[in-house]
């Protein structure tokens, strides 16, 4: 029960022992120190002087051999005091240092993120990065026209083939092409079709969420950037390049 108590303090278990044995037992060797309360007399030696610091015990030195004595049970509540005046600086210290802090998160938290992805496996990620974060939802997507020389085709057909199937909404912008679509054909959203020679880019655009999204295949190069403001842009561009695309849309 006392031990605990002491524990409770802020000794440890075998400190607070060898301090109550010296209580009990008076001026004492390390070694009596050691036997007294059950403690290995190598580590007792360690802790004494330890115990010593944090003005749990005292010491003498006779000339023959080093004693302890425990201090007065009294000396608690000036070193409990202490640490409540060490809390009290602390917490004026975090009441400083806080609203600065949350400053620094704000700031953070405007800050877009930007992650670049490199080679097939990199374009795989993004892709399969895209559909978990998109599942059920919605995606506005720039796409090149389909070509048969496409190296990842297969891939991107099964990334559109998932995002049909877990219910994601696609609305797409893409020029004609002779080349059959990876789009499925009863892939949630619209697609509007528009002339090869007026909107010929050459990379995927995705914008879903505060995600931006940048594909492109025969570079093998992907990119994704987190951002509220980045986000909303591209999303205005798309509506306004949707309104276009309708007015010019083919068949296909």
């Amino acid at each position: 029960m006392i031990v605990d108590s002491l524990i409770d303090i802020g000794l440890t278990e075998k400190e607070a022992k060898l301090y109550v044995a010296l209580l009990e037992n008076g001026v004492s060797s390390p070694k009596e120190a050691a036997e007294n309360s059950g403690i290995n007399r190598t580590t007792a030696y360690m802790l004494l002087d330890e115990l010593v610091e944090k003005g749990f015990v005292s010491s003498t030195d006779d000339g023959d051999a080093k004693k302890y004595q425990a201090e007065s049970p009294d000396m608690l509540m000036s070193i409990v005091d202490a640490r409540l005046k060490e809390c009290r600086e602390t917490e004026k210290i975090a009441d400083e240092v806080v609203p600065t802090l949350h400053d620094m998160s704000e700031t953070l938290r405007f800050k877009p993120t930007v992650r670049f992805f490199e080679g097939w496996s990199g374009i795989k990620s993004v892709f399969d990065e895209i559909a978990t974060k998109t599942k059920g939802g919605s995606i506005c997507a720039l796409l090149p026209a389909d070509t048969l020389d496409e190296a990842n085709s297969d891939y991107e057909r099964e990334f559109f083939e998932r995002l049909t199937a877990q219910g994601t909404s696609l609305f797409a912008i893409q020029p004609v092409s002779d080349v059959p679509s990876l789009l499925p054909g009863h892939m949630k959203g619209t697609r509007h079709r528009v002339p090869l020679e007026l909107f010929n880019i050459k990379s995927d655009v995705y914008i879903y969420g505060d995600y931006l999204a940048l594909i492109s295949i025969r570079e093998e190069f992907g990119a994704i950037i987190q951002g509220d403001d980045v986000a909303v842009l591209m999303r205005e561009i798309f509506s306004l390049a949707a309104a276009e695309a309708k007015l010019l849309q083919v068949a296909g």
